[in-house]
């Protein structure tokens, strides 16, 4: 196969610390040949960082490029649209960020615009790729703990956004956090979600506007339940983790690289002890989209997919708004 040309549009901070040194990764996979981005400054430290030449200050500019087959959407959410439909419409395909977008219609026209084209899309929830990610759905997959109950996540740390496109928007936690969680969860529980209920709270010691502190729960088909708690707020004794619990035994796995099992009747067993790599999942998102394009399959991230993520999302801040559960169609 021949090497894939990657562009990538939007050189902000997560471009630049993990995309494309994660794409860089991939050897004779792919090369980031261009980054398009109409700040001249991003489009020098692009140079200067990572060595890419070719430098694009519009999106017609990088699409006229014809050693480019795959675009990164980098961008914010809220111009993700404008990227991506002219890009599927040229026929390159896509890997977006995450969120892939900010309202569930949004990211159904980007789907059915890829669609159209007859192009492949992915969405970059790369916490999938994670190794205790994959170690604890391996023990999941395997049926060793028997009939699945919980699949529930904690993360409680202290962060703000002061400045930049995260301190104004409305929709900040779970968009921006917890949606990695949700993916997962679901990405674990491998079921259809039928219905969430949500909470939400912003702290005033926060300079960012959207809520910072949000408990997601979701109810799945086959009565497994899915528990998504994150707080911003957490000044000390900070938390990282994910479960799942079945009839006859349970998984935890911590961010920092363990996985624990116990069975019914037995002691905990460490069976995964790793130092994580944050930045090799990005270039996973990318290779596993470069699979599904060679060979002419869907990724397992794709956008439609991804779709099924994104309803649950908007279906968490409508109930926050509404303070009632909202029952998802599950048709996407």
């Amino acid at each position: 196969m021949a090497k894939h040309g990657i562009g990538v549009v939007g050189c902000g901070g997560i471009a630049m610390g993990r995309h494309i040194p994660g794409y860089q990764r991939l050897g004779d996979l792919a090369e980031v040949l261009a980054v398009c981005d109409p700040r001249p400054d991003a489009l020098a430290a692009a140079r200067e960082k990572h060595g890419i030449q070719r430098l694009y200050e519009s999106l017609d500019q990088l699409l006229a490029d014809d050693g480019i087959d795959i675009v990164s959407v980098c961008t914010p959410p809220d111009v993700r649209e404008s990227v991506v439909v002219p890009a599927a419409e040229s026929g390159r395909h896509l890997l977006v960020e995450k969120p892939f977008s900010w309202r569930l219609p949004e990211s159904i026209r980007m789907v059915e615009a890829a669609e159209a084209a007859g192009v492949k899309l992915a969405v970059n929830q790369n916490f999938r790729w994670k190794q205790v990610t994959a170690k604890v759905r391996e023990i999941v997959s395997s049926g060793d703990l028997g009939e699945l109950l919980l699949v529930g996540e904690e993360f409680f740390t202290w962060r703000d956004h002061d400045s930049g496109w995260r301190s104004e928007v409305e929709q900040l936690e779970i968009s921006v956090y917890s949606i990695h969680c949700i993916d997962r969860v679901r990405w674990l529980a491998g079921r259809n979600a039928e219905s969430v209920y949500c909470a939400t709270s912003h702290s005033p010691a926060h300079a960012a506007r959207g809520e910072t502190l949000s408990a997601t729960t979701i109810q799945f088909d086959g009565n497994v339940i899915g528990r998504v708690t994150a707080s911003w707020c957490a000044r000390g004794m900070r938390v990282n983790e994910f479960r799942v619990d079945g009839a006859k035994g349970s998984v935890l796995a911590q961010e920092s690289g363990k996985v624990w099992l116990q069975m019914a009747d037995s002691e905990p067993e460490r069976v995964l002890n790793v130092e994580p790599d944050f930045t090799a999942t990005f270039g996973e998102s990318m290779r596993r989209l470069i699979e599904a394009i060679d060979s002419g399959t869907e990724p397992p991230h794709s956008g439609r997919d991804n779709l099924k993520t994104m309803e649950i999302v908007d279906g968490a801040y409508r109930a926050a708004a509404a303070s009632q559960v909202i029952k998802l169609q599950g048709t996407l």
